[in-house]
């Protein structure tokens, strides 16, 4: 994981059970600015994960993208909670 942001997403997501593409949340459910987050910074950060198959675009919720995390991306904030121990 190449950042702190990454993990924060991945967790997000998998709180807020979006674990697939019918289930998935938009950025701004997601909350990152209330972490200090600047949108356009979450919004790189998901770029970088959905081409690295750690999340998913979801379908559109109105205008908005939605996304999830993926069994890939599961995998790796099982893997970082393991390696914290």
């Amino acid at each position: 994981m190449e950042s702190r942001l990454d993990f924060i997403i991945l967790s997000i997501l998998r709180e807020q059970k979006a674990l697939s593409h019918l289930t998935g949340i938009t950025l701004r459910e997601m909350n990152l600015e209330e972490l200090g987050y600047k949108n356009n910074t979450a919004q790189k950060r998901i770029t970088m994960l959905k081409s690295n198959g750690k999340i998913g675009q979801g379908i559109k919720d109105g205008h908005q993208n939605t996304y999830y995390v993926t069994s890939d991306g599961l995998e790796l904030i099982n893997e970082e909670k393991k390696g914290d121990v």
